[in-house]
């Protein structure tokens, strides 16, 4: 509590202290004034003072943001206090100024201040209860309130919830209604689309069954086509062979004969030409190619009762030669057989006189020369230095150990091959050297014809390397063929059959060594014409043999001895070797080129004959393959050649041998792999095991696998039918 009379000391030094009050003023009688308590509160007394500050509401001239700004403070310092007129003092205040200055005022005033705190603070907490209760009642009114609004709400939304539920099950009473009636609709319209089916379905059945009947028909007419080809080649055939007969016997040809054999040539052309429109077009009905075929047949059958008369006279000295060979050929023979027993009669009357005049006795030398192996004898008709004439410095080795390095009948076949090419270059010489320049332009247009046809076969379709067959069978029968805008054929000179036969040869054995090397595929189709070819002319045969044994020895099979009597150059190109004065082909090269070369070899052997050729039997098949793969068994194997020419043979003719031969040829698989293959990796040199491991891995897959698998671009029966 604060020192009463400190307060009244300090507020009498203040400018209020010092006032000078009027003597109208009446003196208080304290008698009069009684004690009374006071109700205001402090706020009351302040506010009752008569000093009046200009800083309060109803004087105040400006008002200011902050109460406490500097503004503000300076202003109530400088400026004066405004003093009013004291108004006189009532009662009240009469009391209070007697109770200031009466003994214990200030303990009372501060008791009844204390008295007056309470009250009011009392007051106060009646009014908050007071307040509380009414805010307890209020929100209690207010939770009611809320609840009824809620239970309300609740009911106008179940209300809504039914009304909208109602209206949804009629929208969806709608919809399944609408939903009914698409359905009901899309069944009516499977209905109708299952009837329309059935019914294609049914025209499809008949459409199937008329095609199957077409097909029928087609295969019978197409059965009926080939019948007649056949019968068109037999007759040009029969008349080609006997004609020939007539020439290789030296008999003279009737110009008829020759007329009536070149109509039948050209006759057949033209009925192959509508058999293979018939077969190989779209037209379905073959009754015209049938008709059409059946009128050269016909006419064929004309030409040949008309050459009947000229085939008999033919025939007849063809007989007559045959006689007169035969007797020749027995006579020699009684010949020959008079001086061998003429012969034997010498020796034993030599043997016996020896006899008896002395006893042979044997020496150990002449022990160990008996035991040297006898010099195989070959045909005395030909030798090797006439055939082979580069093979002339090795005759003499070749003679003492001839199946150290080839079979004796591989080997004569070998000769008497080589010896035909060589006459036959000889015999051609003349007509493929001229200088005349009608020879050479005629040549050149030879040639053309025959590196045209090479130079296009592929595998395209069987139609296209059948005319490739037919335009060379055209050629090789004395029959033009048309090159561009010229018609050529063989007549003009009698050289130009033999050099078309040897150059087609020739060209077909390069595409061994160029093409196939680079592409192993293409080996089948040039299979396929050279299979064609050599069916139809065997002598083409024999010179295409010729040419691959000319270029690859290994094909006989020959392992030609390498001797001091030759060089490196003679020996290289006896191999098949590419030399241009001292310089030698690479060996890898060289390889690539066998491989093709015998790629090529094993595709002639192990291709199938195409069915349009009919029932002519193959010229070179699959035996012939055999035959040279043991034989060649038999021979000690050479450094990496070896390896590469067996892995190539096998992996183009192997599924045909294993199809053909089966377990036999399992066996043979076997025996290369076991004993065969331990040589080969003895005489390979260390830094060349590459062919060796080749051929390892492939026998040991085949073994394994107990098959071979078919090579790419192999053409197959059903690819000839194919098209």
């Amino acid at each position: 509590m604060t020192d009463v009379e400190s307060v009244v000391s300090a507020l009498r030094q203040k400018s209020k202290g010092r006032l000078q009050y009027s003597s109208d003023w009446s003196p208080v009688d304290m008698k009069i004034v009684r004690p009374s308590t006071i109700n205001v509160s402090p706020f009351q007394i302040r506010n009752s003072s008569n000093i009046i500050l200009d800083n309060e509401p109803g004087n105040r001239d400006r008002s200011y943001e902050n109460y406490y700004s500097p503004e503000r403070i300076q202003s109530v310092t400088e400026e004066k206090l405004i003093i009013r007129k004291p108004k006189p003092p009532t009662e009240k205040m009469t009391e209070f100024i007697y109770d200031i200055h009466s003994k214990g005022a200030l303990a009372r005033v501060d008791n009844e201040y204390q008295d007056i705190l309470k009250s009011m603070s009392n007051m106060r907490l009646q009014n908050m209860n007071k307040q509380l209760l009414q805010f307890d009642a209020d929100y209690a009114n207010s939770l009611e309130e809320i609840e009824r609004k809620n239970l309300i709400k609740l009911t106008n939304e179940k209300h809504q919830l039914q009304s909208d539920e109602s209206l949804l099950q009629n929208e969806a009473s709608k919809e399944i209604n609408s939903f009914q009636q698409i359905i009901d609709q899309r069944d009516n319209i499977s209905n109708t689309r299952i009837q329309q089916i059935e019914t294609y379905k049914a025209d499809l059945q008949s459409k199937l069954q008329k095609i199957q009947d077409e097909k029928q028909l087609r295969l019978k007419q197409s059965k009926a086509l080939g019948a007649l080809a056949d019968s068109a080649k037999k007759i040009v055939l029969d008349m080609n062979t006997d004609y020939q007969q007539c020439r290789d016997m030296g008999c003279a040809v009737p110009q008829n004969y020759t007329v009536l054999l070149q109509d039948a040539s050209n006759g057949y052309l033209e009925c192959v030409r509508y058999i293979n429109e018939g077969l190989n077009g779209t037209n379905l009905d073959l009754d015209y190619y049938i008709e059409q075929s059946d009128k050269k047949i016909n006419m064929l059958d004309n030409l040949k009762q008309q050459g009947n008369e000229f085939a008999l006279k033919l025939q007849k000295q063809v007989n007559d030669q045959k006689a007169l060979a035969d007797q020749q050929k027995q006579v020699e023979e009684e010949k020959r057989k008079k001086e061998a027993e003429d012969e034997k009669a010498k020796v034993d009357a030599k043997q016996t006189a020896v006899t008896t005049t002395t006893s042979v006795i044997v020496t150990p030398t002449q022990k160990s020369t008996a035991t040297v192996k006898t010099p195989v004898p070959l045909d005395s008709n030909i030798s090797i230095s006439s055939a082979v004439p580069a093979l002339a410095p090795l005759e003499s080795t070749l003679k003492a150990v001839l199946e150290s390095f080839t079979p004796k009948s591989a080997f004569l076949t070998y000769l008497k091959l080589m010896k035909q090419q060589s006459d036959l270059e000889k015999h051609i010489e003349p007509f493929n050297k001229s200088t005349v320049k009608e020879k050479k332009t005629y040549k050149f247009d030879l040639y053309k014809v025959v590196n045209t046809c090479i130079n296009a076969i592929s595998d395209e379709s069987p139609k296209h390397l059948l005319d490739k067959v037919m335009k060379l069978n055209t050629l090789l029968s004395n029959n033009e063929v048309q090159v561009g805008s010229k018609s050529v054929s063989t007549k003009n000179d009698p050289l130009a059959l033999p050099l078309c036969k040897d150059l087609l040869a020739k060209k077909l054995v390069l595409q061994g060594s160029e093409q196939v090397s680079s592409s192993f595929k293409a080996a089948f189709p040039i299979a396929a014409v050279c299979v064609g070819i050599w069916s139809l002319f065997p002598d083409c045969g024999e010179l295409l043999l010729a040419h691959f044994y000319k270029r690859c020895p290994y094909l006989v099979p020959f392992y030609i001895p390498k001797t001091k009597d030759i060089t490196a150059e003679q020996y290289h190109s006896l191999l098949g070797y590419d030399v241009e004065g001292k310089t030698i082909e690479e060996e890898e090269k060289y390889l690539k080129r066998l491989s093709g070369l015998v790629r090529l070899y094993a595709a002639i052997v192990s291709t199938e004959m195409p069915p349009q050729f009919g029932n002519r039997q193959h010229p070179y098949g699959i035996n012939y393959g055999w035959i040279w793969f043991t034989q060649l068994l038999n021979l000690e194997p050479q450094p990496v050649v070896t390896a590469t020419i067996i892995f190539d043979f096998l992996e183009v003719v192997g599924h045909v041998m294993m199809k053909k031969y089966g377990k036999q040829f399992q066996k043979l698989l076997f025996f290369v792999y076991k004993s065969y293959l331990p040589k080969i990796v003895e005489v390979t040199p260390k830094n060349a095991t590459s062919s060796v491991i080749r051929l390892q891995l492939f026998l040991e897959g085949c073994i394994k696998a107990g098959t071979i698998k078919r090579p790419d671009g192999y053409l197959t029966t059903q690819w000839w039918k194919s098209h």
